[in-house]
């Protein structure tokens, strides 16, 4: 276990090396948002001169980071090195880049702050991406810092290169595709200035991740810095809110039957979960969540329905379809799952209030009533205050909405009792909803896993978080590393399937290194299940690398000193579950469910196997059996 003390800085490192031309060299390249390297910044111009990694560290310090995510190289080393000697900045060893980019943004979910990952030259950056291109997707706040090779070395195949030139990845470039912006360092100088853009622009509208990639001749270079009030440097979005909008969206409102809120992904970072839950409380509005926002809104709360999608909550489909006139999303992309493969009739009719800190989301998908572009948190505040100047009262009762839910079956379905073995999905989720301390930070992760959870275990708010939208596999196995760094006082699991579990499961290494209890539940069917049913229905049974053999999980997180438990009937579930939280170690839950058991699909669904083009379905027995159980809440 590391105590994460610091160490004295070897001396060679304990000043600066000589500034050389070669170091001076080159300016700002793949970067469309910070100062042309020609204007000085500010830092440049007074204070005595310190090594670069010294003003980087003491930046990130002074933004409050906490732990670095990464796996060290030599192109890095000096920012190991002086992060570790500062005393404040835990580094975290992970078992691979993508772990570290997903626990970043693990990190960032819980914390509320922004993440920080690391990799080295090439592989060790190209190993990020598809972490940070999940952070993108979902709009977290990550800072990525990678290494580069020296500027002498560029364009001569110098290890690991990646400058584009000849054979060499152009990491810059790579990371421009899946980040808010992605910066060279050129010279020295610029380290300072470049970091606190990376910071906001990482910040500002909507989050997302930056790169900063920095060569390695440049870390112990002398420069000019000083330490600035991050208010010096850090862009706020205004407040302002056009009043006028918001009076046109009250009055659609106000002269509603029944609307529905639609929160979406940007309600949870920013958190704007208070003034969501003060709006529909004040108006009386029942709301629904895509899977990517479940716990925006606490799904145990009498107006809360459930979540929207083709494998979503079926109380929330029956509402937005049969009962509301007017639909206010909030933060929403009308991605193709929660959009029931964007099926036109849902929106056919209502009026669409659209609210966003992306204009660029308003009216992408469907044409919108009035759409209000900013911050999230401050409309809806104005929202209730404008409802409130008019002394708005709610068309319907709250016993209504309460009567339809149960009538509708909400969070309910006859499996979740069932005592069969293996152990129906369904009951799991119901005997974790039981074991599960309320404070409980649950990571999802993706296929038939992370639906089960969206359907049958009901979230608290800004207790759920998984990558829903680019949904990558293996993102909640890592990301809860960093989640339980971020909120060391509650318990954190990740519920994860067999499949994902063994594309990262070797960050538990990581936890066990560090001390780190998170819990896995593992949903063990030896499949990759999601696909493994669309091969029975598209492709007459024929089931082709989507079956595989599971170790022995218990011998597995006993081999790194962690707790292994073993449920295989629906009574063994709660005691095993306490077990591992009690254990006070990184632990495994192996639940063995029920492989043919598959989450009810929305009829819109099949639109899927149209637009990828797959074969028609065919008549086989597993076919019809599969089909039958998906579409058994028509």
């Amino acid at each position: 276990m590391s105590d994460f003390s610091g160490r004295r800085r070897p001396a060679h490192a304990s000043g600066p090396r000589p500034v050389t031309e070669q170091t001076q060299a080159g300016g700002i390249s793949g970067n469309t948002d910070a100062i042309p390297d020609s204007t000085p910044p500010p830092s440049s111009r007074v204070g005595p001169k310190v090594p670069a990694v010294k003003a980087l560290v003491s930046i990130l310090i002074q933004e409050g980071v906490k732990y670095i995510f990464g796996i060290p190289g030599s192109h890095t080393c000096p920012l190991f090195d002086e992060a570790d000697a500062s005393g404040q900045i835990k580094l975290i060893l992970t078992r691979h880049e993508q772990g570290a980019a997903y626990m970043a943004d693990g990190y960032a979910r819980v914390a509320r702050q922004v993440g920080v990952c690391t990799g080295t030259v090439g592989p060790g950056a190209t190993n990020l991406i598809t972490g940070v291109a999940a952070s993108y997707a979902d709009g977290i706040p990550v800072v990525v810092i990678t290494g580069m090779t020296p500027a002498a070395t560029v364009g001569r195949t110098a290890h690991q290169e990646a400058s584009g030139i000849g054979r060499a990845p152009n990491q810059v470039e790579l990371f421009r595709n899946v980040t808010k912006t992605s910066l060279a360092v050129g010279r020295a100088s610029k380290i300072p200035e470049l970091l606190r853009t990376a910071f906001r622009i990482a910040l500002n509208g909507r989050f997302g991740p930056v790169n900063l990639s920095i060569p390695s001749d440049t870390f112990y270079d002398g420069i000019p810095f000083e330490e600035v009030d991050r208010s010096a440097y850090r862009v706020t979005r205004s407040n302002n809110v056009d009043p006028a909008l918001v009076r046109q969206a009250v009055e659609i409102i106000a002269g509603a039957r029944r609307p529905l809120i639609l929160a979406g992904q940007r309600c949870l970072f920013p958190d704007a979960t208070r003034q969501l839950r003060e709006l529909a409380e004040q108006a009386g509005i029942p709301v629904v969540t895509p899977l990517s926002a479940k716990g925006a809104f606490d799904e145990h709360h009498p107006l809360a329905l459930g979540c929207l999608g083709l494998v979503g909550e079926r109380t929330a489909e029956k509402y937005l379809r049969e009962v509301a006139d007017v639909v206010i999303a909030i933060g929403e992309n009308f991605e193709e799952w929660t959009s029931l493969s964007w099926d036109p009739e849902i929106i056919t009719g209502k009026s669409l209030i659209h609210i966003d800190v992306d204009p660029l989301e308003i009216g992408k998908n469907y044409p919108v009533t009035v759409g209000i572009d900013g911050t999230i948190r401050r409309i809806l505040a104005e929202l209730r205050n404008q409802l409130l100047d008019i002394e708005y009262s709610p068309n319907g009762s709250l016993d209504e909405v309460v009567a339809l839910k149960a009538s509708w079956g909400y969070f309910d379905s006859p499996e979740m009792g069932s005592d069969a073995v293996p152990i129906k999905p369904q009951r799991v989720m119901r005997e974790l909803q039981e074991a599960l301390p309320s404070e409980t930070i649950v990571f999802g992760d993706s296929g038939h896993t992370v639906r089960w959870v969206g359907r049958c275990f009901k979230s608290r708010p800004m207790s759920f978080h998984a990558a829903n939208i680019f949904e990558p596999m293996g993102y909640g196995v890592a990301a809860c590393i960093g989640g339980k760094l971020a909120a060391p006082d509650r318990p954190v699991v990740s519920i994860c399937g067999d499949g994902s579990f063994l594309m990262n499961g070797m960050e538990i290494s990581t936890a066990a290194n560090y001390d780190i209890p998170v819990v896995w539940i593992i949903l063990n069917d030896a499949r990759l299940n999601m696909v493994y049913h669309a091969q029975s229905i598209y492709y007459a049974d024929r089931h082709v690398a989507t079956a595989f053999k599971n170790p022995d999980y218990v011998k597995f997180a006993e081999a790194f000193g962690c707790a292994g438990f073993l449920a295989e009937r629906p009574e063994e579930i709660k005691p095993a579950v306490a077990a591992a939280l009690a254990s006070g170690r990184p632990a495994i839950v192996d639940i063995h469910i029920d492989p043919d058991e598959v989450p009810p699909l929305r009829p819109r669904a099949l639109m899927l196997g149209k637009d990828l083009r797959l074969p028609e379905p065919t008549i086989t027995r597993a076919a019809v059996q599969t089909l039958t159980k998906m579409m058994r809440e028509k």
